[in-house]
C-alpha cells in the first residue's frame, strides 16, 4: 500500500505540476498558481527509426555502370549472362557461369554495338574468365576492394541490358561480411538475383565495382579484380 500511495502520489504531483496549475493560473485572478508550478522539463523516452539519406541517385548510378556493362551471346544469339569492360581496347571479366562450355561468343555493348569475342584466360579456383573483343576507347569500371565492405553497406547489382540497352539492376544492403578466403567469395545480402545477374558487376555507392554475380545463392567473385588485371596484363607483356 505504501509503494502504491507513493507512485499515485508522486503521479498526482506531476500532472498537478506540469499540467493542471500552469493551465489554472492563465486565468484573471489565479496568476499567484504558478508560483507552484515546476520548471524541469519532462523527458520522454521514444524510440524511433530513422532514415538516412545516402545522397546517391540509385537510377543514374545505375546508367552509369551500365555504360562498362556487357551482354553476353552463344553463337545462335542466346542469352549467356554478362560481363565487365577492364581496358578500353576490349578486355572484359566475366564468370564460368556465364561462358559455360561455349567456345564462340558474341558481345554487345551498351550502345548497340556487337562484337565477336575470344576467351583469353580463365581461373577454375575462383570462376573468374577474361575474354576480348576488338574494340577502342571503351568506358571501363574502376575498382575497389571487396574486404572494405561491411555489413549495412549498400550495393548494386547490375544485369541483364534490354533493346533500349538499359540494365536490370536490384540493390541490396550488406548482411554479413566477406568470408575471409581465396578465389571465389561469398557475400550475403538482401538483395534477390537470377539469371540475369550472371557475369554482372556489383558496385558500391560510389559507382566501383567490388565483385561480379557468379549465381543467384549469392556466390560472387570478390577477390581485388585490379589485382588480377593488373597481373594478366604483366604477364600478356613478358
Amino acid at each position: 500500500m505504501i509503494v502504491i500511495g507513493f507512485f499515485v502520489g508522486a503521479l498526482g504531483s506531476l500532472i498537478l505540476g506540469h499540467f493542471a496549475l500552469p493551465y489554472f493560473s492563465t486565468y484573471k485572478g489565479l496568476s499567484w498558481l504558478s508560483k507552484f508550478t515546476s520548471n524541469a522539463p519532462i523527458v520522454i523516452n521514444n524510440s524511433e527509426q530513422v532514415y538516412l539519406n545516402e545522397g546517391v541517385n540509385l537510377i543514374d548510378l545505375a546508367k552509369q555502370v551500365g555504360n562498362f556493362t556487357v551482354s553476353i551471346y552463344d553463337a545462335k544469339n542466346n542469352f549467356l549472362g554478362n560481363g565487365l569492360i577492364i581496358t578500353a581496347d576490349g578486355l572484359i571479366f566475366t564468370t564460368s557461369s556465364v561462358i559455360q562450355k561455349n567456345k564462340q561468343l558474341n558481345v554487345m555493348t551498351s550502345d548497340g554495338k556487337q562484337y565477336e569475342a575470344s576467351i583469353k584466360q580463365s581461373d577454375a579456383q575462383s570462376g573468374l574468365v577474361i575474354i576480348s573483343i576488338s574494340a577502342s576507347n571503351l568506358q571501363i569500371g574502376q575498382f575497389d576492394k571487396s574486404e572494405d565492405l561491411k555489413p549495412s553497406h549498400r550495393v548494386l547489382y547490375i544485369g541483364r541490358g534490354n533493346v533500349k540497352f538499359e540494365h536490370k539492376v536490384v540493390s541490396g544492403y550488406i548482411v554479413e561480411s566477406l568470408a575471409n578466403q581465396i578465389g571465389t567469395k561469398r557475400i550475403m545480402s538482401d538483395a534477390v538475383t537470377g539469371s540475369d545477374y550472371f557475369g554482372g558487376p556489383i558496385v558500391n555507392l560510389s559507382g566501383r565495382v567490388v565483385g561480379l554475380t557468379v549465381n543467384s545463392e549469392q556466390n560472387i567473385i570478390a577477390e581485388n579484380l585490379q589485382i588480377v588485371l593488373t597481373k594478366y596484363l604483366s604477364d600478356s607483356h613478358e
